[in-house]
């Protein structure tokens, strides 16, 4: 009884930390670039990491997803996830 108890204590622990955790506000939208999406995120204080398979100029790819923060701590890492036409991708 005295586990179970911990276990849902600690779950409601958990959820209380992912749900006060700010969203990223620089979401993918038609007239934002992708730089103009990290420049943004950056400017908020975050760290950004960019994936998926860029081979070509930047320009030429866009957002497909932000995603994060997963923590409420300072400089927290926001994910951009880049959609890239594939004449660029090898």
């Amino acid at each position: 009884m005295h586990t179970i108890l911990h276990a849902a204590v600690g779950s409601i622990a958990l959820a209380a930390v992912f749900a006060a955790a700010p969203a990223a506000s620089a979401a993918p939208s038609a007239t934002a670039s992708v730089a103009e999406t990290i420049d943004g995120l950056r400017a908020q204080g975050y760290n950004v990491q960019v994936n998926g398979t860029r081979a070509g100029p930047l320009s030429n790819c866009s957002v497909e997803a932000v995603r994060g923060p997963f923590s409420t701590s300072p400089g927290s890492t926001v994910y951009v996830d880049l959609s890239c036409p594939a004449e660029y991708m090898y």
